[in-house]
């Protein structure tokens, strides 16, 4: 892929002359809102020729661009975690690019999968690969978005229930909201968890029962 190609590709789809630098300051690319610079590592010269995934996390920063206000994100990042925030500003500025621009549906599940294989291949950091049952929650929601719901992953249906809202989620204004939900339904899943094995370790020492009951009754 060009370096004039992607220039204008950025550039027609933020309707502003956004420029692109090759920088080592960044993991694998992020955008600087100030100077309206799209950053990128070097090594993903090495995977241009790769049209879906160099395309898919362009059109991700330009969604940055676009959606991400700096008063904004300076904002959230002083009141949660870094990552966490991220997390969630990625999920409502890729909503709005799909409303925005409906083709990227399709670029957005097949370009994030050619890019997480790329990161396997070279960092051994394939998202999908290290997902398992006992991630954290937050980590299984990322993958999820970003595969534009194609991933599998078996959600409970509490966090279905706040997936549905993430969804719909495009206004600023409901960030707070949700990552406070988001770390209160971490919370209780948390305490549930240590209810289950307290409530296992009582029926496990209970005294008249053979070994063979308490596994039956405490499994699962």
């Amino acid at each position: 892929m060009t370096e004039l190609y992607t220039q204008h590709l950025v550039n027609l789809m933020a309707k502003e002359n956004l420029q692109m630098k090759i920088s080592s300051s960044v993991d694998v690319a992020a955008i600087d809102l100030s100077s309206r610079t799209i950053l990128v590592n070097s090594f993903l010269n090495e995977f241009s020729s790769n049209v879906l995934a160099f395309e898919r996390m362009l059109c991700h920063e330009v969604g940055h661009a676009l959606f991400t206000q700096k008063t904004d994100w300076e904002y959230i990042t002083k009141k949660f975690d870094k990552q966490l925030a991220n997390v969630f500003e990625d999920i409502r500025i890729e909503n709005l690019l799909k409303l925005k621009f409906p083709g990227l549906r399709k670029l957005f599940s097949t370009g994030f999968y050619e890019l997480d294989k790329i990161m396997g291949e070279k960092f051994n950091l394939s998202a999908t690969k290290s997902l398992t049952a006992e991630s954290h929650l937050i980590d299984k929601i990322n993958v999820y978005f970003k595969s534009n719901y194609l991933h599998p992953i078996n959600f409970s249906e509490k966090e279905m229930a706040f997936i549905q809202k993430l969804k719909e989620f495009t206004e600023f204004s409901q960030s707070e909201q949700l990552i406070k939900e988001f770390i209160a339904l971490c919370l209780d899943e948390k305490k549930e968890e240590k209810g289950k094995e307290k409530e296992g370790t009582t029926k496990s020492s209970e005294p008249g029962e053979s070994n063979d009951q308490g596994d039956s009754e405490t499994e699962g």
